[in-house]
């Protein structure tokens, strides 16, 4: 499981997926790009961006985070946009880098209909793998 935008990435160019012996068709995928994304945080609705910046990230001054303050981010490099946006706003709460925010949103989760369909789709046939 890649974010799409890694395809440029040295070590996810599909010459040397496939010298590495993967099968492009059943042991990768590119995660967002069925949908048009780049990345796995893009996945996520707003409101679930919202949601978990308010409870991990707040804003001083009690002015909660909405949805727009996520939508205005979309396109481009999303994650790095939203995780600027949070450290300049949320100061001394602010995560680490991208892996403590996304560590964050997805505690937030819990239902199986909040997880993504195509991370609930790549996880099925991980555990189909498996068994």
């Amino acid at each position: 499981m890649v974010d799409a935008d890694s395809r440029a990435n040295k070590h996810f160019k599909t010459e040397k997926l496939i010298k590495a012996g993967l099968d492009l068709t059943k042991q990768v995928s590119y995660v967002g790009e069925s949908e048009g994304y780049n990345e796995l945080e893009e996945l996520f609705s707003d409101l679930q961006w919202a949601a978990a910046a308010n409870a991990h990230w707040p804003r001083p001054k009690g002015r909660p985070w909405s949805a727009d303050d996520f939508t205005e981010h979309r396109g481009g490099k999303f994650s790095d946009r939203i995780l600027y946006m949070i450290k300049q706003q949320a100061e001394e709460s602010s995560p680490n880098g991208k892996a403590d925010m996304l560590y964050a949103l997805v505690s937030m989760l819990t239902t199986p209909e909040e997880v993504p369909q195509q991370l609930r789709d790549i996880f099925t046939e991980v555990q189909a793998l498996a068994c």
